[in-house]
């Protein structure tokens, strides 16, 4: 039988060190020697310590008014969506790279009203702070953006957008993209972070997009889609840590009047609804893709129904519902 290997060291022969300590190899006997660590969850199920989120979305899918109400709940309520805990989140930065000032000012006033802030309140305490940098360039201005991440000393980071940091890059070249996913990977280490994106409509272009993610190495990677019917978003992901993350986010608004008379809709919360898959939707899609089934009446005491069979079930769904 072979003599066992020597243990690994981190200097050579004459003791000179060849690589950092922190690269120190562990060898099986090591790893399973030690228990397992619970994840360092940031926001639970959604952010843990040292990793990324990638947020994805079309255009006007809501994607930066929701992580803007996340970061804000997060150092309010200890919560995200009134679902994802936070407990030890004090400080988070949000940095608006598309948007102008004005209108994200706004949004931040509605969500501050819809948990009950005003501001004659002790604000200081929450440890909010949003940035509207305007578009530029993540590769030349890598120093500064580590800066203002220094100086706030966040829990947690929003980056909103990444078409407004890539410049003249080309999202389906490689050589463009590989500097700036070194740069993600840079910021993760450095800070939790949430990166928005927009979902290029060319297929071609978003299969070449996927790279960023691949590279970045995102622990987590979640898609935002809207209902333009109700405002209600859909939200699916796929996480390294196992967690499901298919559920939807619903605005929850108020009417208020304007100062010229019109009456409009402020959002003031984004809360989290568990997704279900209704009798009502299977019913709907079954029919969309066998348009020629044949439903049919009947009379339920006071109520008229509609009835389709699914295979071999049966639904019956009263009109007013439907």
């Amino acid at each position: 039988m072979p003599e066992a290997p020597s243990a690994v060291t981190t200097g050579r022969t004459d003791g000179s060190a060849t690589y950092p300590e922190a690269w120190r190899p562990s060898s099986l006997q090591d790893v399973l020697s030690r228990t397992p660590e619970p994840p360092p969850w940031v926001i639970e199920e959604l952010l843990p310590a040292d990793s990324g989120l990638l947020c994805s979305g079309q255009p006007h899918a809501m994607k930066s008014l929701n992580w803007l109400a996340a970061a804000i709940e997060s150092v309010v309520r200890h919560t995200v969506w009134g679902k994802f805990a936070s407990p030890k989140v004090n400080r988070v930065l949000f940095i608006e790279t598309e948007d102008p000032r004005w209108l994200v000012e706004k949004r931040i006033h509605g969500f501050a009203k819809g948990l009950g802030l005003k501001r004659g309140d002790d604000l200081e305490k929450y440890g909010f702070f949003f940035a509207c940098t305007g578009p530029f360039t993540l590769v030349e201005c890598e120093t500064e953006l580590l800066a203002l991440i220094d100086d706030v000393k966040p829990d947690w980071v929003v980056l909103s957008t990444m078409q407004g940091l890539l410049g003249g890059a080309d999202w389906s070249q490689q050589k463009d993209m590989g500097p700036v996913a070194a740069i993600m990977v840079k910021l993760q280490r450095r800070v939790p972070l949430v990166a928005i994106t927009h979902s290029p409509r060319d297929t071609k272009v978003r299969r070449s997009a996927g790279t960023i993610t691949q590279d970045a190495n995102y622990l987590t990677v979640m898609h935002f889609q809207k209902n333009p019917t109700t405002g209600v978003v859909s939200v699916q992901g796929d996480s390294k840590m196992g967690v499901e993350l298919t559920f939807n986010l619903r605005l929850i608004t108020e009417s208020v009047i304007d100062r010229e008379g019109k009456s409009l809709e402020e959002v003031r919360k984004i809360i989290h609804e568990s997704y279900k898959v209704t009798k009502k939707k299977l019913i709907l899609d079954y029919r969309a893709k066998n348009p020629n089934a044949a439903p049919y009446l009947e009379v339920f005491g006071h109520g008229i129904f509609l009835v389709v069979s699914v295979k071999r079930f049966s639904f019956a769904y009263n009109f007013r519902q439907l």
